[in-house]
């Protein structure tokens, strides 16, 4: 990979990373930041399979209480927990 082309990702990285952040719909942020949405959803992609295997740790304090906790992720999958 090219220093341009390096640069290029992680320009687009960042603003991926931005629009996790605005809380704003995709067609929103495009129009906000100026991106052609094609673009913007081939850099999401691409952020998307490179960053899958992530995860974030899920602390859970012991409680008395029952909860329940169900998250849909991107790709369709339903993760239910139940404690």
């Amino acid at each position: 990979m090219s220093k341009s082309d390096s640069n290029r990702r992680s320009e687009m990285f960042n603003i991926v990373e931005s629009y996790y952040r605005s809380g704003l719909s995709q067609p929103a942020f495009c129009r906000q930041q100026g991106l052609n949405k094609s673009t913007f959803l081939y850099w999401l992609k691409k952020y998307r399979h490179e960053k899958q295997d992530d995860f974030l740790p899920l602390k859970v304090n012991e409680s008395k209480t029952s909860f329940n906790l169900e998250l849909d992720l991107p790709n369709g999958i339903k993760i239910r927990i139940e404690g």
